[in-house]
């Protein structure tokens, strides 16, 4: 574990994991109380949620340049995972769109931790 944390690499991405965790829950969060008060058509919403598709891609296609590629591989599956959830939400009745967005939510966290997880395991 010392070993890990002497990185300045490893330092950074140990913390966006823990931005993206909370990131992940405070979307869950704000589903799940159903104070869902913005347009979810809106330009911005879905230009939004085509850009965390696009940089969960990136990070999957680039996995081996990085710290380890399964953690990089589960990080980048998780944000393009919940970036077509978030831009599903455009497109499916307001019904649903509360447990995509806690689905989204919980993608973001868990993908994270599995991230950390195995970038921690394997150093």
């Amino acid at each position: 574990m010392a070993n890990v944390l002497a990185s300045p690499q490893a330092r950074f991405q140990l913390l966006a994991d823990a931005i993206v965790v909370l990131l992940g829950v405070l979307l869950a969060g704000v589903a799940a109380s159903g104070m869902l008060l913005w347009n979810r058509r809106s330009p911005v919403w879905v230009g939004m949620a085509v850009l965390v598709i696009f940089r969960g891609l990136r990070m999957w296609m680039n996995a081996g340049r990085y710290v380890t590629r399964p953690a990089h591989i589960a990080r980048g599956a998780s944000m393009a995972a919940a970036g077509l959830l978030l831009l599903a939400t455009a497109f499916v009745p307001f019904v649903w769109v509360r447990g995509m967005l806690i689905a989204a939510g919980a993608a973001l966290a868990l993908g994270s931790l599995a991230g950390t997880f195995l970038m921690l395991r394997a150093e």
